[in-house]
């Protein structure tokens, strides 16, 4: 459980008085078949046994509750190891494609007397990049889907939940892997918009 920090634990009537044979129950679990409203089940209670039920839990809307919290801190996890993920591509990026076109100046100056324009130029070293981010975006998606639960699982037995299993949401996963191919093209492209100071003018100057 993860109540009292997992230092819980649970036993059957029959093994309480085995420890405790006058031991005497005050609490009953009530397990509804599929279909039925706990919300009237709890109603029907209340008019019924009223005067003799000192309190009545609702589990579903406890613990939905409580995993509410989990579920939250999970969720900004997610969005800080996304903002991480897109900063280290922005920034990598940057660094590769600045080096690349300082060293191929006179490369892109020929290829400009010659008659590329700039933005094919920049199209042109976008579009050599978008492989390897692509390779590398699914291969991590991959991984990422396989080992998530078990890492989660690491992290949340200190609090007492054994098992933690979340669903993998493939279209979602899908989505992110076409948005980063699509922010690393996009700063591709505003990194490569340096190639419009190089001219063929220019490096002969030089």
């Amino acid at each position: 459980s993860i109540s009292n920090i997992g230092m819980n634990l649970s036993m059957t009537l029959e093994g309480i008085r085995c420890l405790l044979p006058y031991y005497s129950f005050h609490n009953v679990n009530v397990y509804l078949k599929d279909g039925v409203s706990a919300e009237r089940f709890i109603s029907m209670l209340k008019k019924n046994y009223g005067d003799q039920i000192k309190e009545i839990i609702n589990m579903q809307d406890l613990s939905d509750s409580q995993l509410g919290v989990y579920v939250l801190i999970v969720s900004i996890f997610a969005v800080m190891i996304l903002l991480v993920t897109a900063l280290i591509v922005s920034m990598t990026l940057y660094l590769i494609i600045k080096a690349l076109i300082n060293r191929r100046q006179r490369e892109f100056g020929i290829q400009k007397a010659i008659g590329y324009t700039t933005p094919q130029l920049m199209l042109q070293v976008s579009l050599s990049f978008l492989p390897v981010v692509f390779v590398g975006v699914c291969s991590g998606s991959i991984l990422g889907s396989f080992y998530i639960n078990p890492l989660v699982s690491i992290v949340f037995k200190g609090i007492g939940i054994m098992k933690a299993g979340f669903t993998i949401p493939v279209l979602w996963i899908v989505l992110l892997c076409a948005g980063i191919c699509m922010l690393a093209f996009f700063v591709s492209m505003l990194v490569c918009a340096r190639i419009r100071k190089i001219t063929a003018y220019v490096l002969i100057g030089e």
